[in-house]
Order: C-alpha cells, then sequence, then structure tokens
C-alpha cells in the first residue's frame, strides 16, 4: 500500500497538460483575484453567498467577506491562459444579469479549450481504469466533455434530474439516459465503474446518492473523481452554484465524503486546482 499515493507518470502527465494554461499556482490567483473583484461588485444575496463561502473555503476572505491578503492576477502568456482570462472577463461583464447568464457561461467554460486540458486528462485516466458500462451522473451538466469521453469506446449510462440535460445526452450519442431525482432512483443495474466529472455539484444529499451509487457498482469497480477544488479556483466553483450546481466542494471534502461512502482511494492524480482521483468500491 506505501506506492498507492505515490505521484507517477499520469500525475506528471496532468501537470504538464496543466501548463499549457499555466502554472497551477498562477490559476488559482486568477480565480482568486476575479472572484474578490466580483465579491465587491455584487449585491444580491443569492450571487454572493456561493462566492463568498467559495472564498472562504480557500481562506482568502473572512466571514464578512474582508480580505485576509491581497491576491495579484497575474498576465498568463500562454493562449490557452489567455483564454482562461478572457472567460473571467466574460463573467465581469455579465455579473448584472448573472441570473440569466450563468448557464449560458458554464456552458461557455465547460466547452472552451483550456476546459479540454482538464477532460482530456480525465478521459485519460478513465478509459485506463474504466472498461465496460459506466454510469456517469449528471453528465449532461457539462455535456461537451462527452466528446472526448466517446472515444474510449465505453458504454456510458447517464442519469440527471433535468430534461434538458438528458437531451444534451441524446444528442452527443449517449445510448442510455434516465431522467431521476438521484442515483437512489434509477434502475438497479451492475455497473462496471462511475464517471464522477464535475457531477457532485448536482448532488442533493451527496453521502446518500454516493451510498446508492456504490450499491450500483460490482465490487472492485472504479470511481473517476474529476471536480474543481473550491479552496483553489473559488470563480469556477461560484460559477456551477450559480447555474443550478447544488453544492461545491474542496479537496479535502471529496476525500471525507468518498471515504465515510466506504470507497477507497487507491490513486491521486491532482488535488490542486483540480481534484482528479481515482477510488475503486471495496
Amino acid at each position: 500500500m506505501a506506492d498507492l499515493f505515490s505521484q507517477d507518470e499520469r500525475s506528471l502527465a496532468f501537470q504538464r497538460r496543466l501548463a499549457l494554461i499555466g502554472s497551477a499556482k498562477d490559476l488559482a490567483a486568477v480565480s482568486a483575484g476575479y472572484a474578490l473583484a466580483w465579491l465587491k461588485q455584487l449585491e444580491d444575496k443569492k450571487l454572493r453567498d456561493p462566492l463568498l463561502r467559495a472564498l472562504l473555503a480557500g481562506g482568502f476572505v473572512d466571514e464578512r467577506g474582508r480580505p485576509r491578503r491581497d491576491v495579484k492576477v497575474p498576465a498568463l502568456a500562454s493562449p490557452l491562459g489567455a483564454q482562461f482570462a478572457e472567460f473571467h472577463e466574460a463573467v465581469t461583464r455579465s455579473l448584472r444579469r448573472m441570473e440569466e447568464m450563468a448557464y449560458l457561461l458554464r456552458i461557455s467554460a465547460v466547452s472552451s479549450q483550456w476546459y479540454s486540458v482538464i477532460v482530456q486528462s480525465y478521459a485519460e485516466v478513465l478509459g485506463r481504469s474504466a472498461s465496460g458500462r459506466v454510469v456517469a451522473p449528471y453528465i449532461g451538466e457539462v455535456f461537451p466533455a462527452l466528446e472526448e469521453l466517446g472515444r474510449l469506446g465505453l458504454e456510458i449510462y447517464g442519469y440527471d434530474k433535468s430534461r434538458e440535460a438528458l437531451e444534451d445526452l441524446a444528442e452527443m450519442g449517449v445510448t442510455y439516459a434516465e431522467l431521476a431525482p438521484d442515483a437512489c432512483a434509477i434502475t438497479k443495474a451492475s455497473f462496471d465503474a462511475a464517471a464522477l466529472l464535475e457531477s457532485l455539484h448536482w448532488f442533493a444529499n451527496p453521502y446518500k446518492e454516493l451510498l446508492c451509487l456504490a450499491e450500483r457498482l460490482r465490487p472492485g469497480a472504479k470511481i473517476v473523481v474529476g471536480n474543481v477544488d473550491a479552496a483553489s479556483l473559488p470563480s469556477l466553483a461560484a460559477l456551477f452554484s450559480w447555474s443550478g450546481a447544488n453544492a461545491f466542494f474542496t479537496a479535502k471534502d471529496i476525500d471525507d465524503l468518498l471515504a465515510a461512502a466506504g470507497l477507497l482511494k487507491i490513486r491521486q492524480i491532482s488535488r490542486s486546482p483540480y481534484y482528479l482521483a481515482v477510488w475503486e468500491r471495496a
């Protein structure tokens, strides 16, 4: 067990890919810098509260929203880095219309070239870890990622509480998608793996839903988790919340949650600014 958490070639590959956008430190600084600027501009409690919680998770502000430290937004030199910064500028321009723009901005983010760097790494890990039938909770919420996942030759089964998300799945070629409020209500079947790509955001009761999901996985099935670390990327965590997500999570939250559900972590590829790990059902 001593080498379970060693930094292997997949970790290095992810770091190299991420560097196409910018260093982990610079990406976190861009995210926090913009998030702090948004907090000053927002008066709507519905928008301000999740942003404040995300910034609290990273220790950037106190409970009253006062900055704990200065964050200088670095200039990202790469083309993908420039796109990452421009995306944040687009959010800034949309703050006064966020309720109508949040969904479109989320789709813009997960359709972007900079986000595809993350998706490519996720797909590589999923392809090496999974086989057969894969259940993908709420994958319709980040449906552009399915183009990359579709190249793996896996049977992907999706479910979502949103009919619109299921329609997106159908357009992307997912053969089976079920309308259900959570994993506890989906058809009982045995799956060989689970693909949790930003899925945790939409779990209304994360612990309960993970238990139900685990019941539908065969023993030894792998669970590949890719999720924004709210402590490092508060701007993206807030955007997910604004666009309909139930919650956001830090890397520690994710570890604690999956361990509490009786799952075993067998490989950590990255924790910050993006969480990527492989878990297993005992």
